[in-house]
């Protein structure tokens, strides 16, 4: 990457970032000096790009999704999101099931710089039924995930989808997630 002094540390970092990045201290030891003034964009980015090649498994890793948060939100790093929305969109059924995966889609879908990655996780949703469905059986954490989904997309196609699927079912934990499907698939006057 670069001639800097201590671009040696950088290359650990990328070369044992999955061991780090899943530490308690190693997390936040990559955030601390990722965030420091003495590290090039450059860097940043050589250690994005392989926290994004990872980004699956560490977001069902507490320590690791805090990395990834940082990777999301990173006012000094001024990367697309569409490859880590690709990367976690593959996985999204364990993902949006899982305690600590549940809440990095959230993050990465309610970014405020992250349209495209909205679009890819609600296009695999609106695609691919199945995946859809698995995530509404899970009752714990599925249900409120889609319904957030829902909420924060407004989009009519996803919630025509969740609405139809739900229809059938009539079990008290749906009833909320299906009225406001159809509050927003409902023409406005």
């Amino acid at each position: 990457m670069g001639s800097s002094s201590n671009q040696f540390i950088f290359d650990a970092m990328v070369e044992k970032q999955h061991y780090i990045a899943q530490g308690r201290f190693g997390a936040r030891a990559m955030r601390g000096i990722l965030d420091s003034d003495l590290v090039t964009d450059d860097q940043r980015i050589f250690v994005a790009a392989a926290l994004t090649q990872n980004a699956t498994s560490l977001a069902t890793n507490p320590n690791g999704a805090l990395i990834l948060a940082w990777l999301i939100d990173s006012p000094k790093l001024n990367i697309p999101l569409q490859p880590i929305a690709l990367r976690l969109a593959s996985q999204l059924t364990k993902l949006c099931t899982h305690k600590v995966g549940s809440q990095t889609i959230l993050k990465l879908v309610n970014h405020e710089r992250s349209l495209d990655g909205q679009d890819s996780v609600v296009r695999q949703l609106l695609n691919d039924d199945t995946v859809l469905m698995d995530i509404l059986m899970d009752q714990a954490r599925g249900v409120g995930v889609v319904h957030k989904l829902v909420l924060g997309s407004r989009q009519v196609a996803l919630a025509a989808k969740v609405h139809a699927l739900l229809t059938r079912n009539t079990a008290a934990c749906y009833k909320k997630l299906k009225d406001d499907c159809w509050d927003i698939m409902a023409p406005v006057n």
